[in-house]
């Protein structure tokens, strides 16, 4: 659903992504594993056109995101945080991005209630805990049914109970044909939610692969001990 090959991107004297290549394989949650600043969001953005790679490229089913006929259908993703205006209602955004998008007003009112917002829906975005601007987040991700879910850090703010939600969320999404991407830093907490893993650190990519594979070939129990592992096999390397 989502692959690149040899995507690189700098900021200025910063290397964002040094020749990144991977693949998101169908119907799978994918954890995009790695610490703040490892280039998780910025393959991301490539991934969804909101920046161009110096060099390579990044595609979602086949083909740049950017020509996708119904991208909404395509893919939904939490990134950057909401879009909408202080000002303006949960309800009302997500209406206007429905109606930009060509999809039917009922579906506003079922994702309202399916993230738990109904009671919130016309209060104004302005007034909400982060907790709750994640969840409206989230919502305008699935607007379109997309066939990719992709959402960074989509657990900021939340509780427990909200991250449980998020990781029962990613798991229905799969289980009805949907593949997932999960983009954080907290490896911990990922472990209940993906199934393939791609370790990045420093705009390189680690490891990628199924979960339970590389931790059986590297001999650990959980991602944390994953990624110390091959970090430490990378620092050697250099």
């Amino acid at each position: 659903m989502m692959e690149s090959a040899g995507a690189s991107k700098r900021y200025g004297r910063i290397q964002a992504l040094d020749r990144v290549s991977l693949r998101v394989p169908a119907g799978r949650v994918t954890g995009l594993l790695g610490p703040n600043g490892a280039g998780k969001s910025t393959l991301l953005r490539l991934a969804l056109g909101l920046d161009r790679p110096d060099a390579g490229w990044v595609r979602i089913a086949g083909r740049a995101f950017t020509e996708q006929p119904a991208p909404a259908r395509v893919a939904g993703a939490l990134l950057d945080g909401v879009g909408a205006h202080p000002a303006q209602s949960g309800l009302a955004y997500l209406r206007t991005l429905a109606l930009a998008g060509r999809i039917p007003a009922e579906r506003v009112a079922a994702l309202l209630e399916e993230v738990g917002l109904a009671q919130a829906a016309r209060r104004s975005v302005g007034g909400y805990s982060l907790g709750m601007r994640q969840r409206l987040g989230i919502a305008a991700a699935l607007l379109g049914r997309p066939r990719l879910l992709i959402l960074d850090e989509p657990t900021n703010g939340l509780d427990p109970e909200g991250i449980a939600w998020v990781h029962r969320l990613l798991r229905e999404h799969t289980a009805a044909g949907g593949t997932a991407v999960l983009s954080s830093h907290h490896l911990a907490e990922a472990e209940a939610s993906v199934d393939h893993v791609v370790l990045i650190k420093d705009g390189r990519v680690l490891l990628d692969g199924p979960k339970d594979e590389l931790a059986r070939e590297h001999g650990v129990g959980s991602l944390s001990e994953l990624y110390l592992a091959a970090a430490a096999g990378s620092g050697a390397q250099r």
